[in-house]
């Protein structure tokens, strides 16, 4: 008799299938669970070792890797991301499953997760974030490495959820995420980042600005800046000796903004650059106590010293 494929698959796929219920019994055996077979058949666990890489001196992360982790966060995550990894001593421990790990680099060093084992896993602990519903390394992996080759199942970590909206962008959920800190060099003591968005998804972008002076003066307003406004601005800014910042707009001038480049439309058009936003990147080299308030993400944006000569209102 000829069955088709779909019965046939049917009995494959079933859930439970029959084995005898012992040696020479010659009656039809019980149904046992395959999971259960599963379990029986205890097969044993493959020794755990680095994958070589082709140059020789490098090993393949024993985590899955994840090239595109860091280009995915959001911008209010970044600043929390890169304090999480300069104050990590400060963040609370956890612990995590191995298995449950993603890796933001693809290869480390077998001497040196060698050398971590040898010495009993003892030392700093890694840095693990929450993003995007996966728990990241976000530094340790050496550490980790030698815990996994060492046959643990779960490491003691620092963690950061980076999952929660930043409070700030709580307070405008009809904006698009206009957070404007893109990297913090720590080495070189700069800012980088959006100084003033002009348009995001070619639409006009408006900020919300607290007015100093004027009818609205202690109010929260929404501005927007149109790009020939800011092109204009920013030469005349940069034209000047010292290009000073403010701490927030508040005290007198500190650091100095060593970089900008005007992104409009039509400049990134004509050097082939596609982005979702346009308006003033810069670069500002903060004194130490300011720069540190953005490695710890508690400043999200720039304060450029200068004020609005003009400006047209329009009806909500």
């Amino acid at each position: 008799m000829h069955r088709d494929f779909r019965s046939v698959f049917k009995d494959m796929t079933a859930s439970s299938v029959h084995t005898p219920t012992a040696i020479g019994n010659t009656g039809r055996g019980k149904a046992k669970e395959f999971k259960a077979m599963l379990a029986d058949s205890k097969p044993d666990i493959a020794k755990r070792d680095l994958q070589p890489n082709a140059d020789g001196a490098t090993a393949k992360s024993p985590f899955l890797y994840d090239p595109n982790a860091l280009a995915s966060l959001r911008p209010d995550q970044v600043p929390r991301f890169f304090g999480a990894l300069t104050d990590s001593d400060k963040l609370p421990t956890q612990d995590v499953k191995l298995a449950d790990l993603h890796a933001m680099q693809d290869r480390v060093d077998p001497a040196k997760v060698s050398a971590i084992a040898a010495g009993g896993g003892q030392g700093k602990l890694a840095v693990v974030v929450r993003h995007d519903g996966k728990h990241y390394i976000a530094d340790g992996h050496h550490r980790l490495s030698a815990d996994w080759l060492a046959g643990k199942e779960t490491a003691s970590v620092h963690f950061k959820d980076l999952e929660p909206v930043d409070q700030a962008l709580k307070r405008a959920p009809d904006e698009p995420a206009n957070f404007r800190i893109a990297k913090v060099d720590d080495a070189l003591g700069l800012v980088f980042g959006w100084a003033i968005v002009c348009k995001v998804a070619g639409e006009d972008y408006y900020d919300l600005n607290v007015d100093r002076e004027g009818p609205r003066a202690g109010e929260r307003v929404p501005e927007h800046i149109p790009e020939p406004v800011m092109l204009k601005a920013a030469a005349e800014f940069m034209q000047t000796a010292d290009r000073p910042g403010n701490d927030m707009h508040d005290g007198p001038d500190c650091g100095q903004y060593v970089f900008a480049f005007p992104l409009t439309t039509d400049v990134a058009k004509a050097l082939g650059i596609e982005t979702e936003k346009t308006g003033l990147l810069v670069g500002f080299k903060p004194p130490a106590d300011v720069l540190a308030k953005y490695k710890s993400g508690e400043y999200t944006g720039f304060s450029i010293e200068g004020r609005r000569l003009s400006y047209t209102e329009h009806a909500a």
